[in-house]
Parts: C-alpha cells; structure tokens; sequence
C-alpha cells in the first residue's frame, strides 16, 4: 500500500501537491512575518530552514511546518507567532 492510504493515484498526487504548496506559501509567509517584526534570521536550505536570532535566543526554525526549538531547550513547538513570544519579541 502507498502512503495515500484510500485515495488513488491521482488524487494522491493532488493532495501531496495541495502540501507541498502549503509548505512553500508557509516558508514566505513566516519569513515575512519574521521581517516585519525586524527579528534577523539566517537563511539555509533555500528557505526551509531559518536560524533565527533576537535577544540573546537562537532558534532552529523549518517555516514549512512552522516547526521550532530554541536552542538549549529540547523541545520541539510549532508556530512562527509562538516562536515570537517564546524569544520576546514585540509584534509590530
């Protein structure tokens, strides 16, 4: 069995499609959110992964799925505004 589980070959490439536009609407999306909060980042990977830096704070950050950690802490969390106030950072 694929991993589309019940759907058929094309409507599987569909909704892998539908994802794969997400994550890229997502990696712009998050890097925008991320300027215009003036948090400097780093970018790697083309875009899918963001070392970002504020205040003291570096976070490994996968827009795509807005998953994060913040160096230092071993937990992973989800969210570009959750990473925001888990660096303190103030929403313009």
């Amino acid at each position: 069995m694929s991993g589309g589980g019940d759907l058929s070959g094309e409507d599987w490439k569909l909704y892998s499609q539908i994802g794969k536009n997400k994550r890229t609407s997502n990696r712009v999306t998050s890097a925008n959110i991320l300027k215009e909060n003036n948090i400097s980042f780093d970018v790697h990977n083309n875009g899918a992964h963001l070392i970002v830096r504020h205040e003291g704070f570096i976070v490994d950050f996968w827009p795509g799925t807005g998953k994060y950690i913040v160096r230092g802490s071993n937990t992973y969390k989800r969210g570009v505004y959750r990473l925001l106030k888990d660096i303190g950072a103030k929403l313009e």
